[in-house]
C-alpha cells in the first residue's frame, strides 16, 4: 500500500491485482483517494504497491554503472546528475549519505524531481 501523500503525476507503481503484476502504472491524477493511472485503473491508493528499485531499474532509468573494487570486494556505483547509489554504502545525494534508504522508484523519482525539475522514467 502507498500513502497518497507521497504520489504526484507522473510516479509509476503496481497495481497490485494478479494479472497486472509488473506492469507498470503512471499516475495521471489524484481524486481524493482514487488513482487515475495509465495503463488505465481506477484504483484506491491501497491497491498498489511501490516499485521496488534494482539495478536493472536503474539502468532503465538512466543511471550510469560503475564497477569498484574496495577493500578485496567488487561493488556498483550507479550514478544520475546529483544522486549515487552505492551497493556497498547506500544512497548519496549531492555527496550527503541518506541514512534512510529509498525503497520505492516513486520515492527516487520525487528525490529527482523535487531537485532538478528532471523526470526520472523506467
Amino acid at each position: 500500500m502507498i500513502d497518497p501523500r507521497e504520489l504526484r503525476i507522473g510516479n509509476y507503481i503496481y497495481w497490485n491485482i494478479p494479472k497486472k503484476n509488473g506492469v507498470f502504472h503512471k499516475v495521471e491524477a489524484i481524486l481524493e483517494s482514487t488513482l487515475h493511472t495509465i495503463p488505465i485503473s481506477l484504483g484506491k491508493h491501497k491497491d498498489y504497491d511501490p516499485i521496488p528499485i534494482t539495478e536493472e531499474l536503474l539502468i532503465k532509468a538512466g543511471f550510469n554503472q560503475e564497477i569498484k573494487i574496495g577493500n578485496a570486494r567488487e561493488y556498483r556505483v550507479y550514478s544520475f546528475d546529483f544522486i549515487v547509489y552505492n551497493t556497498s554504502t547506500g544512497w548519496w545525494v549531492f555527496g550527503w549519505h541518506l541514512d534512510q534508504d529509498i525503497k520505492g522508484f516513486h520515492h527516487l523519482q520525487n528525490i529527482v524531481f523535487d531537485l532538478s525539475g528532471k523526470e526520472l522514467n523506467p
